[in-house]
């Protein structure tokens, strides 16, 4: 099933001089390349709902508005950064109402969209967007601090809504934002850790995505059956697989198991002896 063999492996001791050391060796393995538990897109994990609150939060006090508004934009419609960053004028007007989500409007994004905008593997679709959300974004965009922005930038990102303060665009037309970006989000969640705000450790801008698809998958398993949670979380977050959208739903079916599993552990197990017989011990 296996063999072993000696082999020599030379060291070097602080003098200088050298000796060789003779070891067992195997070929046996046992590979665990999968690593346990269910992984969301980039590996992140979502935050709670209060967490996510408290990060939109501190990037409004803390942070420059069009970092805010970006956080409040993702963690409200699963849109990645790149595609955020490459929302234009024209996106944000034709905007329309969903008659089936109250309060909800749709935004056509994608190569196949009129403007075009970047998309992940160039899927063309419409993504919800909060009433809410949406009047902060036309507020801003004929905001006198966007326009003077705008002067500046070049005929191809005058028409961008997010433009740094010497006109250039946010995204690198990758899908990926600008290093001004990277430098932002560290300032901010540096910010926020110094207040205890254990939600910025480790922090990511794609688990504003991450946190959007649990909850909206949360919320569609309660009131439908999963079949109909994956085609929802699917048309909203543009996903080109179904194979991407079932690893949320796995995920919040495992994750709510093992919080059931938890508060019946604890009260079952942890409360045998009663917290009065162990202070009493």
């Amino acid at each position: 099933m296996w063999t072993d063999k000696q082999v020599g492996i030379r060291l070097v001791d602080e003098f200088g001089f050298a000796r060789t050391m003779t070891v067992s060796t195997t070929n046996l393995a046992i590979p665990n390349r999968k690593a346990p538990g269910e992984k969301l897109e980039d590996g992140l994990l979502p935050l709670s709902l209060k967490d996510a609150h408290s990060v939109i939060q501190a990037a409004k006090e803390h942070g420059n508005y069009e970092l805010y508004l970006m956080l409040k934009i993702g963690f409200g419609t699963g849109m990645r950064i790149g595609t955020i960053c490459d929302l234009r004028i024209a996106t944000i007007q034709r905007a329309v109402p969903d008659p089936s989500f109250p309060g909800f409007n749709k935004l056509a994004v994608g190569p196949g969209a009129h403007p075009r905008v970047h998309t992940k593997f160039g899927v063309t679709g419409q993504v919800w967007i909060s009433d809410e959300d949406l009047q902060l974004l036309r507020d801003y965009m004929f905001s006198t601090k966007r326009l003077k922005r705008q002067a500046k930038a070049n005929k191809g990102n005058r028409d961008l809504i997010f433009i740094s303060k010497n006109g250039n665009a946010f995204g690198e037309g990758d899908g990926n934002a600008s290093r001004g970006i990277s430098v932002q989000l560290g300032r901010l969640r540096k910010e926020g850790i110094m207040n205890g705000i254990t939600a910025f450790r480790g922090f990511r801008f794609h688990q504003s995505r991450c946190t959007f698809a649990t909850e909206l998958a949360r919320v569609a398993m309660k009131h439908g059956s999963v079949g109909m949670a994956v085609q929802l979380v699917r048309q909203a977050l543009l996903h080109k697989s179904e194979k991407t959208t079932l690893t949320y739903i796995r995920f919040i079916e495992k994750t709510d198991a093992m919080s059931g599993m938890a508060d019946e552990f604890t009260r079952d197990f942890l409360g045998l002896g009663g917290s009065e017989t162990l202070l009493n011990e």
